[in-house]
């Protein structure tokens, strides 16, 4: 400035390392940008690894919803906080690099950023605590947000079932609420700090228009290096606001570090010594020594031979479970020894311990894919052959003749879109296939039809040679299938041998297998169509008047007006910014070109008066787009989780829960953050934009000329940036989706697949996700590695062009010396605009993803759906009529049920039997309106049901799954589910109604059991009493129950009145004793009668109760 445009003196010399400078930070910039991305990433891709690499010790003591939460907020801070720190150490780096050409220049002026610098770090250190503890708070309430909605959505049958969507909606509107105050304060404080840190910076910039000019007007100064001082002091406001953001990014990133590795160094349960030896590899021989654990197993003692299979019958429930955990070191039992082989369990290495125990739950864990992949689980072991015998023997070769692609057919989330005894068989042949040391079978064919239970236990024996086998059951068809019986009471064995054996000299032995089938086909007339006579439920209908709150219709309608303020706050904001350039201009011109120390002090005094306006303004900035922002989180959360609980099952089929919870996490996160920040950066940094390029038009027609020059470069580089990034913004929103619903599954199928020897490939699966998603980030990263870089090329380049033609504009007086350092100090507030737009743009790719997502979930048709003419269903008498009623579920090509027609009285009883797949469940959910049929009419005593209210309905039709889910909380609320306003009385009556009271009580706490974090300690048959109590407790009209017959005790039946009730059965003692009875073979009705009709008919129940009493 002084020797070029002032002096009048030409230089290559610094016109050339203008030129240089531009090219060296475009590379350095872009260099940073990737080598930034490459190394989060690298640190996010390893944080992942040891995520799921700990899911063996977390598994069971963690809510899902916390461990998914430190999956994606919590990685996604940390990964943000390591994108800035190069950026915060370059602009550190220039701070003391400009610091020291200040000191150069001037070091009396330099003494104002000494002044601010320890004012800035005492406001900071002050506001340290009270951040952190406002920081975690908010990541505390989002976990719990979103571990509702993970919760909501795994339960989501059994949402449907009671018609408790409003029930959901208000508790996770409730829980939004909680996270909105959280918000709130967090944003209070941000409000106060921000700007005052801002504000110390103006300070110093006023002080250096006062002190400075002072010192140019006395010749201490040249106007070039006072130029260059301001220049430098502008430039340093941008890293002092990336100071701040670091300030609040890095108390979050804290937070958020803290609770990963809180995770991550969970301790494990059980210790493993450093030499420990590998398990045998064949069977061996297993030995209980006077074990004791918990209330189970009291001094039990039991030995195995190597390849000997063992029925274990009389047990608690929970015993196969407690029996695997010991054997797997899951836990550690309090007393006596377990040994496989010559070894004590507790010398052996945990990890291929855990392997060489299979387990085959009642219950079992089946993860998305193909039925091939299930069975497989990723080892490659399992030939082509050995997968053969394996599904033939487990009875899955018949089944997948028909599905629609045989093996290869998906299984669905879970399994759920095959039936329990499918899903029971897959999971057989999962053990089957590569058989372990030991195995423990936990009544594994219980859902399973007579015919194929008759098959897999003849070829079971055969199949599990090579093991060492312990089969826990009641079931007569199943012991007879062991080499040896052992009868357990009081939780020890009192008596082993074979069935004749024990037959006749084991009174215990006698009664649980023999007594209890006698109960079974005792016909007393009142099997399950019957009402507790007790005291009824007060309230237990109160839910269905609950009102809570709708969809959040009319966000942008509603939230324009604060929307609209926060607006015109950023506009105030950068108005402001723009004005202080031209004080510097005129004080050049007016103050110290003209000597006119009045002129200077004026500058001062209105820059103070900028500075102190742009706070003010500020403060109220910051509250009224983030508080938007958050009510706007809020208000988009409960409207898209509204919209989720009126979807039908057909959906949630369809989508995996990963998938459905980035929904409401990371779409709306990034549609909110645009209307947070994104929006109003876009609109004030164009109107900012347009306002800079008409005060370089008023300053300097023809050099503003030349500034255009660059704007093609700019438009170019960006539509090529869009094109590119776009694709590349899909790839990584759709893989993330991916990984976290593999994480959500592994997390609740660990025990499984460590059993079955799948946990190596589910890791390299997991390993294979991740470096896919890392791949699709580092593209994206690329993109803009090569892109942003490309705006501060173009600002310095068109700087260095302004400095050259301006200096022979000043010469020819066309311009004057502070116009032209203000058209200067303009340019770069004029790609600053151009730099914030190209940055905003990645908020806006993302925003567009997200609304693009949630507008496809509100085009989905909600079935089944209310009419305007819907009305409440009144009480029912439970008279059913089905008229050709045929269903299809979506995407499928085949009809799962085809003109079923028939009738039940009101008060009676259904039973449906049918081999596994044959529609049975399918039948209970049309009954239930979980579907509507695709044709043909369902009538509830004479009214087609589509004429009431889904909601209403529902909760007059109870449905007890044959796989019960239990919602949060203790045993208690799982069983006032169905009755939110029942007293504990009526409670404990209906557990003991349905014979559930005794297992209650034996849990540790009783009915105030937890039931979340600790449901891994119900077992199957816990859960199945659980949910008929809460059925119970509901008192439906109508009772459709799936498989939890031989749950209920027989004693308990006399005691109830009749309601009407359908069954689904496979043990078909139970069907016999129903007043009617449907056999259902491949989604038609094949027969229709009473027990005794059908057995004369000697058809397809004929042949059934014949494999059944074999």
């Amino acid at each position: 400035m002084d020797e070029v445009v002032i002096g009048g003196h030409s230089s290559v010399l610094l016109t050339s390392a203008l030129i240089g400078g531009t090219v060296v930070a475009f590379g350095c910039t872009a260099l940073r940008q990737w080598a930034t991305a490459k190394a989060a990433l690298a640190i996010q891709f390893h944080l992942r690894m040891e995520l799921f690499a700990a899911l063996p010790r977390i598994g069971g003591r963690w809510k899902s919803g916390d461990v998914l939460t430190r999956a994606s907020s919590d990685f996604t801070a940390i990964n943000s906080m390591i994108m800035l720190i190069p950026l915060v150490v370059g602009n550190a780096f220039y701070l003391l690099v400009a610091s020291v050409f200040m000191i150069m220049m001037s070091w009396q002026l330099s003494l104002l950023m000494a002044v601010v610098v320890p004012l800035w770090t005492l406001r900071v250190h002050r506001s340290r605590r009270q951040l952190d503890a406002a920081t975690t708070n908010v990541q505390q309430t989002t976990s719990g947000l979103v571990h509702i909605a993970d919760q909501t959505i795994d339960r989501i049958l059994l949402v449907k079932v009671f018609g408790r969507e409003r029930r959901e909606i208000a508790g996770f509107s409730t829980a939004a609420e909680d996270a909105l105050r959280a918000q709130s304060d967090l944003i209070r404080l941000q409000a106060r700090l921000t700007p005052a840190l801002d504000v110390l910076t103006g300070v110093a910039r006023v002080g250096v228009i006062a002190v400075g000019g002072l010192f140019a007007l006395r010749g201490h100064l040249t106007i070039g290096t006072y130029l260059a001082f301001c220049t430098y002091l502008e430039q340093t406001s941008a890293p002092v606001r990336v100071f701040t953001t670091l300030l609040s990014t890095g108390r979050r990133t804290r937070t958020s570090t803290v609770r990963v590795f809180e995770l991550l160094d969970t301790p494990a349960e059980v210790a493993e010594k450093s030499d420990a030896p590998l398990p045998p590899e064949g069977a061996a021989a297993v030995e209980f020594r006077s074990v004791c654990s918990g209330a189970t197993l009291r001094d039990f003692t039991l030995g195995l031979h190597a390849g000997e299979m063992v029925a274990v019958v009389g047990a608690r429930p929970e015993l196969a479970a407690q029996l695997h955990g010991l054997l797997s070191r899951y836990r550690e039992c309090d007393s006596g020894a377990l040994r496989i082989g010559d070894c004590d369990v507790r010398d052996l290495a945990l990890d291929p311990l855990r392997g060489a125990i299979g387990l085959v739950d009642t219950d079992p864990v089946l993860f998305s894919g193909s039925v091939r992949e299930n069975i497989r689980l990723g080892r490659e072991s399992v030939t082509e052959d050995k997968l053969h015998r394996a599904v033939s023997a487990a009875g899955v070769l018949s089944m997948v003749q028909d599905l629609p692609a045989g093996l290869d057919s998906e299984v669905g989330e879970h399994g759920r879109l095959l039936s329990g005894g499918q899903r029971q068989r897959v999971a057989l042949a999962r053990a089957l296939v590569a058989p372990p040391p030991v195995l423990v079978l936990d009544d594994p064919v219980s859902a399973v039809d007579p015919i194929h239970e008759k098959w897999i236990l003849s070829r079971l024996r055969e199949e599990v040679r090579g093991s060492t086998t312990i089969l826990v059951t009641n079931r007569r068809t199943a012991v007879l299938a062991a080499d040896r019986i052992a009868v357990v009471a009081a939780g020890r064995v009192v008596d082993t041998g074979t069935h004749d054996e024990l037959t006749a000299r084991c009174a215990v032995y006698r009664h649980l297998v023999q007594d209890s089938a006698a109960a079974e086909s005792d016909d007393d007339g009142t099997l399950y169509p019957i009402r507790a006579s007790g005291p009824p439920a007060s309230g237990e209908r109160a839910d269905r008047a609950e009102s809570g709150p709708g969809p959040s219709e009319g966000l942008i309608r509603r939230l324009r007006g604060p929307l609209l303020i926060g607006l015109l706050l950023i506009a105030l904001c950068t108005g402001l910014d723009l004005l202080l350039p031209l004080v510097v201009g005129r004080s050049i011109d007016a103050g110290i070109r003209a000597d006119s120390l009045t002129a200077i002090l004026f500058a001062a005094l209105a820059g103070l008066a900028i500075v102190l306006a742009r706070w003010a303004a500020s403060v109220q900035q910051i509250r009224s787009t983030r508080s938007t922002g958050a009510r706007a989180a809020k208000d988009l959360r409960i409207r898209t989780f509204t919209r989720l609980q009126r979807l039908g099952l057909d959906y949630f089929d369809r989508q995996s829960n990963g998938s459905i919870l980035t929904l409401l996490t990371a779409d709306v996160d990034a549609v909110v953050g645009f209307l947070q920040n994104g929006l109003a950066i876009a609109v004030v940094q164009v109107v900012s934009l347009v306002s800079v390029a008409v005060v370089l038009l008023v300053l300097d027609s023809e050099l503003f000329a030349m500034t255009l020059v660059f704007v093609p470069v700019f438009a170019a580089a960006t539509l090529v940036f869009r094109r590119v990034s776009d694709v590349a913004y899909e790839t990584t929103r759709a893989r993330l989706g991916i990984i976290n619903a593999q994480l959500r599954e592994s997390l609740a199928g660990v025990r499984v697949l460590q059993s079955c020897g799948g946990w190596s490939a589910a890791q390299a699966r997991y390993r294979e996700l991740c470096i896919d998603y890392r791949t699709a980030q580092q593209h994206a990263q690329n993109c803009a590695a090569a892109y942003f870089p490309m705006v501060v090329l173009c600002k310095n380049g068109t700087a260095t062009a302004i400095m050259i033609a301006g200096a022979a504009a000043v010469h020819s007086g066309r311009i004057s010396v502070g116009d032209l350092a203000a058209f200067l100090l303009y340019i770069y507030l004029l790609f600053s605009p151009l730099q914030q737009l190209s940055q905003t743009y990645d908020s806006y790719r993302q925003a567009a993803i997200g609304v693009r997502r949630l507008r496809q979930l509100d085009k989905i048709p909600v079935l089944p759906a209310d009419t305007p003419d819907s009305i409440p269903t009144p009480p029912l008498r439970g008279e059913i009529i089905l008229d050709k009623v045929s269903f299809r579920y979506p995407g499928t090509d085949r009809d799962a049920l085809t003109e079923i027609s028939l009738r039940v009285p009101a008060g009676r009883s259904l039973a449906l039997v049918g081999m596994s797949g044959a529609g049975k469940s399918t039948l209970a959910k049309l009954i239930a309106r979980l579907h509507d049929p695709t044709s043909g009419v369902i009538e509830i005593d004479g009214q087609d049901i589509k004429r009431f209210t889904v909601s209403t309905y529902r909760q007059r039709v109870g449905l007890v799954p044959q796989e019960p889910r239990l919602t949060s909380g203790t045993v208690k609320d799982a069983i006032r589910y169905g009755a939110p306003l029942a007293q504990d009385s009526q409670v404990e009556f209906a557990a003991r109604t349905v014979g559930a009271d005794t297992s209650i009580n034996r849990l540790s706490e009783g009915y105030d059991h937890p039931v979340d974090g600790a449901e891994s300690a119900l077992t199957a048959a816990d859960r199945r009493l659980i949910a008929l109590a809460r059925a119970e407790l509901a008192d439906p009209d109508i009772l459709l129950l799936d498989e939890p017959a031989d749950a209920v005790p027989n004693k308990s039946r006399a005691t109830r009145r009749r309601r009407t009730t359908v069954l689904i059965v496979h043990e078909l003692a139970a069907a016999a004793r129903a007043d009617q009875i449907v056999v259902l073979h491949q989604g038609r009705l094949a027969e229709f009668g009473r027990h005794v009709e059908l057995l004369a008919r000697n058809g397809h129940y004929a042949e059934l109760w014949k494999n059944y009493t074999a």
